[in-house]
């Protein structure tokens, strides 16, 4: 019986620069296959009509993006690893999280610390990509 393929890291930031940065950080030091999308509305179609299955969601909260959409993620994908980089401007919004993130980086972080927090859960997990 054949096994199913991995999923991949799941990279979700409005900004293309950092989606770019740490989608080539993450797969290279990884090894893992990286997708990234500018929004959760994005990512959820990615899950939901693509059919993507991520080992793990990377979230850089930006202005755009509310506790609420990360709440989304979390519902659709349970089971899910999510490690989340907030601003300092908006950490008190996204602190009631905390406890349920796999990792949480207030900002500023760059972005060799997301990598080593994404190594980590992916060890810890026993995720294989």
């Amino acid at each position: 019986m054949a096994t199913a393929p991995a999923g991949p890291i799941l990279v979700i930031s409005a900004n293309w620069q950092t989606r770019a940065l740490l989608a080539a950080h993450l797969g290279e030091t990884s090894g893992c296959n990286v997708v990234s999308a500018p929004g959760v509305n994005e990512a959820l179609g990615l899950v939901r009509i693509v059919g993507i299955h991520p080992v793990l969601l990377v979230v850089d909260a930006g202005q755009q993006m509310t506790r609420e959409d990360v709440e989304r993620l979390m519902d659709t994908l349970p089971d899910t690893p999510l490690v989340l980089s907030v601003s300092a401007l908006h950490r008190a919004s996204f602190d009631p999280l905390r406890e349920h993130l796999a990792a949480y980086l207030p900002r500023p972080v760059s972005i060799g610390r997301i990598a080593q927090a994404v190594i980590r859960v992916l060890q810890s997990t026993g995720a294989d990509c």
